[in-house]
C-alpha cells in the first residue's frame, strides 16, 4: 500500500509537471495548435516504442536469459556425471547387460545431430527396463556396493536438489528425486542376502526407473556439447561406460 501511495504521488506530480510545462508554453507562445500537434505527435511514437520493447528488446533479452541459465544448468549436469553419474551408469550397466539402445550407445563418436535426436525420441517412447543377469552372489555385491556408491554421496545429491538453478528442467529434478529414493530404500536394507523375489522385482523397478532418465539425461548432456563444446564430447567418448574399449588414454 506504501508503495502504490508513492507511485500515485509521483504520478500526479508528473502530470502536475506536464500542465506547467505546457503552459508556459502556451504563454509565451500562443501557438495552442502547435502544443496539441507537438503531443499527438509524440502520442503517435508510443505503439511503436512498446512494439520495439516487446517484441524486439524483450526476445533478445529472454533469448540471452534462456542462453545463461541452460548453460548453468548444463555445468551443473557436467558436474554431475563426473561426481556421480557416470559410475552410476557404469554399474548398472554391468549389471544389467546389454540391450538394443546400449549397441548404439557405444559409438557416439560418430553421432550427428539427428542421432542425438532419434536416440531422445526412442528413451520417450521405451524407457529402458532393468533386469539383472547376475547371479545370486553377485547380486548381493551389486546391492552393497551401489548402496555403498549413493550413500557416500547422498550430500551431493542434496546440494544438487537444493540448487535454484534445477528447479527450471523438469526431467533432471525428477532423476534426482528417483536416485534419492532409490538411496532410501537401499538404506534402510541392513541386509542383501536372500530377500524375497518380490524384493528384488521392486528394487530392480526402483533402478529401472534411475537407469532410463540417467541415460536420458546423458544424451541430451552429449547432444549439448555436441553443439556447443567439442572439446567436451572428445572426453565423454573417451570414457564411454557403454563401450569396453573405451580408455582416458589419447592413443592417436
Amino acid at each position: 500500500m506504501r508503495k502504490l501511495k508513492w507511485e500515485v504521488k509521483f504520478g500526479i506530480i508528473l502530470i502536475i509537471l506536464i500542465f506547467i510545462i505546457y503552459g508556459i508554453d502556451y504563454i509565451i507562445f500562443g501557438d495552442f495548435h502547435d502544443i496539441f500537434h507537438y503531443v499527438m505527435l509524440h502520442l503517435g511514437f508510443i505503439p511503436i516504442d512498446i512494439l520495439i520493447v516487446t517484441l524486439v528488446i524483450d526476445k533478445v533479452m529472454d533469448n540471452h536469459e534462456q542462453k545463461t541459465l541452460q548453460e548453468k544448468i548444463d555445468i551443473l549436469m557436467g558436474s554431475f556425471f563426473s561426481g556421480i553419474g557416470n559410475g552410476l551408469i557404469s554399474m548398472f550397466y554391468y549389471a544389467n547387460g546389454e540391450v538394443n539402445i546400449t549397441k548404439e550407445l557405444k559409438s557416439i563418436e560418430t553421432w550427428k545431430e539427428k542421432d542425438y535426436e532419434n536416440v531422445l525420441n526412442e528413451l520417450d517412447e521405451n524407457p529402458i527396463s532393468f533386469n539383472f543377469k547376475l547371479s545370486s552372489e553377485d547380486r548381493t555385491k551389486f546391492f552393497i556396493e551401489l548402496k555403498e556408491y549413493l550413500n557416500e554421496r547422498r550430500p551431493y545429491l542434496f546440494d544438487l536438489i537444493e540448487n535454484p538453478t534445477l528447479h527450471q528442467t523438469d526431467n533432471f529434478s525428477e532423476l534426482l528425486l528417483a536416485m534419492m529414493h532409490l538411496t532410501d530404500e537401499l538404506s534402510y536394507r541392513k541386509t542383501f542376502e536372500n530377500l524375497p523375489e518380490s524384493d528384488y522385482t521392486h528394487l530392480s523397478y526402483d533402478i529401472s526407473r534411475v537407469y532410463s532418465k540417467l541415460i536420458y539425461e546423458w544424451i541430451r548432456y552429449l547432444e549439448y556439447t555436441y553443439k556447443n563444446y567439442p572439446y567436451m564430447l572428445k572426453l565423454a567418448v573417451r570414457i564411454n561406460p557403454f563401450n569396453e574399449n573405451a580408455s582416458i588414454y589419447v592413443k592417436e
